[in-house]
């Protein structure tokens, strides 16, 4: 127990990173808030000694676009994916997110607390109001999921000292939509998804594409549309297959490593999908949304 709570912790890391944030920020004097890119710079990271995955890597994303990772297996795209949303750090290099933007890291596994589906769905909200509990069910419906409206509209576990008891009773595939309407609920500034597409096929998938779409024009999903130049841009950024890469602006293509020299090192090549779409500028901004 002692060697438990006296282990190392990321606090250290975290810290770094935000003061780093803060003053990459600083040095962009003279540039709008929702012109800073997301960047990364000279960025290694290594999978074990002797085992490259990334060696030199530079990136740069303007927000409000929508990214599409991908590569065949090993290529390093769920690692890429976990260095942008600061789950993991780089062995040296940077990488930059402006400080004021919120970022969500969504796995591609389910996970939920022990709560009812409404805390869950709410989860990313400081303070839960009616119109947050409406806009939870809306984005519900946008997604399909039924059975989880039915779940939320039917609530009782807490009477019987089991709050997550909907866990038990909606499929895997509803759970995977809950945990997608739980992140567009919580509406961050960069959204980074890991394999969204991969419970959906067909239709379901398209309609999940389309959603994302959505997000990212309307600066958030069942906002209001009269105060979208309000908001900040929405960025997206997710792993899937070359069959999901549609509703991408652009995609980053990878390649895994063929060795072990950092030479060696997975490569990533990026390309455009569609035109730049034009992006709403104008008006005072809203700090908290």
């Amino acid at each position: 127990v002692t060697a438990f709570f006296n282990a190392e912790t990321d606090l250290p890391s975290w810290k770094r990173v935000n003061r780093a944030r803060r003053a990459m920020s600083r040095d962009y004097a003279g540039v709008g808030p929702d012109e800073l890119p997301l960047r990364l710079t000279g960025v290694c990271c290594a999978l074990g000694p002797g085992r490259p995955l990334f060696h030199g890597l530079d990136l740069e994303l303007r927000q409000g676009q929508i990214v599409a990772v991908v590569g065949p297996h090993t290529s390093g795209k769920a690692t890429l994916l976990r260095l942008l949303a600061h789950q993991i750090f780089p062995n040296s290099g940077a990488v930059f997110v402006p400080a004021h933007l919120r970022i969500l890291h969504v796995g591609h596994e389910a996970q939920f607390l022990q709560r009812s589906l409404l805390d869950n769905l709410t989860l990313g909200l400081q303070e839960r109001t009616e119109a947050d509990t409406e806009r939870a069910r809306e984005i519900l419906e946008d997604l399909g999921a039924h059975d989880a409206i039915w779940a939320l509209d039917h609530a009782d576990g807490a009477a019987d000292g089991e709050p997550d008891r909907w866990r038990k009773e909606l499929t895997t595939s509803t759970l995977e939509l809950v945990c997608l309407a739980r992140a567009f609920v919580m509406n961050p500034e960069v959204m980074v998804l890991q394999k969204p597409f991969l419970p959906f096929h067909g239709d379901m998938g398209a309609h999940i594409a389309r959603l994302l779409r959505q997000h990212v024009e309307g600066r958030g999903l069942r906002m209001d549309p009269a105060t979208v130049c309000n908001r900040r841009p929405r960025t997206v950024i997710y792993s899937a297959d070359y069959r999901d890469i549609e509703c991408a602006d652009v995609v980053w293509s990878l390649e895994p490593a063929s060795g072990d020299k950092p030479s060696d090192a997975c490569t990533l090549v990026s390309s455009s999908v569609h035109p730049a779409r034009s992006v709403c500028t104008a008006g005072p901004l809203e700090s908290a949304t």
